[in-house]
């Protein structure tokens, strides 16, 4: 295999999970912009919704770069895993970092496969 196939399905899962999180941040945000009227609470909806669109990025940006591992369009893959990490823990969602931070540390320790042969 010529590229680390746990890696990419984990790093892949945290980029879905984050796609789902941005959803559910921004029904969140509509909720609270409609309590908002009533109780001064504009500006929490609109953190709440700053924070999805942040998901959304991040969770597009993780699923290329799983997908830039699996199509074998990068050259150093332990970079890749890299910013995956980073791009994990900067989005404050606990399944979007483990699973983000697994498959990054996964991609890091990997080691291609040499093919020997013998005489």
């Amino acid at each position: 295999m010529k590229y680390p196939l746990a890696a990419v399905t984990l790093i892949l899962i945290a980029g879905v999970f984050s796609i789902l999180a941005s959803i559910s941040a921004w029904s969140l945000s509509g909720t609270i912009s409609e309590v908002a009227a009533l109780e001064h609470l504009s500006q929490l909806a609109g953190l709440v919704m700053v924070k999805g669109l942040w998901l959304l990025a991040d969770g597009i940006i993780l699923i290329l770069l799983a997908l830039m591992i699996k199509e074998e369009r990068v050259k150093n893959i332990r970079q890749v895993g890299v910013v995956a990490i980073i791009l994990s823990l900067l989005s404050f969602n606990f399944l979007v970092m483990v699973f983000g931070i697994v498959g990054g540390i996964l991609a890091l320790i990997w080691v291609p496969e040499t093919s020997e042969t013998y005489p």
